[in-house]
């Protein structure tokens, strides 16, 4: 069984999609995860500067000694979303031509027909970076795998659905 959780969940339903029959895991729970990153941008803007704020510029200068010419680590370390490091690491390093492509390439979404182990994707109403909406978009348009089942919770945000408040 392997469960994650926001960014790591969508990497997990990304990989678990992307090998379909293959996949060497037998279970997997997948909760506040983004399915589509094309509805990202537009939803946490807040929740972007303040990660891009204090994550990613430390991290990107851990990094700096790996990164390909390609990515200019002056403009990565002014950024102030995940829009804008996203255009300035991820297009780049991995050779997108824009934003647009990368988002397609590495949403979970595209592969989410394949996902054949029982997976459970669990993502509360008001999740403001998950969105429910996709997932309702998802089933309307027959885009779930024969494993992949979905939850959407009444409340409690991004990652905070793990606590009780009764």
């Amino acid at each position: 069984l392997c469960v994650a959780w926001s960014f790591g969940a969508g990497v997990v339903s990304k990989y678990i999609g992307d090998q379909g029959d293959r996949c060497p895991l037998t279970s997997a729970v997948l909760c506040c995860h983004v399915w589509n990153l094309h509805k990202y941008p537009e939803a946490h803007e807040t929740f972007s500067y303040l990660l891009a704020m204090s994550f990613l510029r430390d991290y990107m200068k851990k990094l700096e000694p790996f990164i390909k010419d390609n990515v200019d680590m002056a403009k990565v370390l002014e950024v102030q979303s995940i829009v804008e490091y996203e255009t300035s690491v991820g297009v780049p390093l991995f050779g997108y031509t824009g934003l647009n492509q990368f988002y397609t390439d590495r949403s979970a979404i595209k592969s989410a027909r394949s996902i054949t182990i029982p997976t459970l994707s669990v993502i509360p109403e008001d999740d403001p970076v998950a969105r429910a909406d996709t997932v309702r978009e998802m089933l309307a348009e027959d885009q779930m795998g024969p494993g992949l089942v979905a939850c959407l919770l009444g409340g409690g945000g991004h990652l905070g659905m793990n606590e009780s408040h009764n």
